[in-house]
């Protein structure tokens, strides 16, 4: 079993959306367009390879910072490889 934890931070401000992740790959920061509104969000996870076909994650992201509201998501899959 390979297991990998994650962290993610990002931030979105005058319409540019930019994300860093952090892991066993190198940091990466894609950017894309959003609203025109301020945020930022955090999130952490894992992810655990078992054998060559199967793996499963579980990730928590929190968006926080925006005047009318903070969302809160928690993911989880399982994947198979063929």
């Amino acid at each position: 079993v390979r297991v990998c934890v994650c962290m993610r931070a990002g931030a979105a401000t005058r319409g540019t959306f930019r994300t860093c992740e952090l892991g066993s790959q190198p940091p990466t920061s894609p950017i894309s367009s959003a609203p025109a509104r301020d945020a930022v969000f955090a999130g952490a996870g894992i992810t655990a390879q078992f054998g060559e076909r199967w793996n499963a994650t579980l990730y928590y992201n929190a968006d926080f910072g925006r005047q009318s509201y903070i969302s809160h998501s928690v993911n989880m899959g399982l994947n198979f490889k063929f």
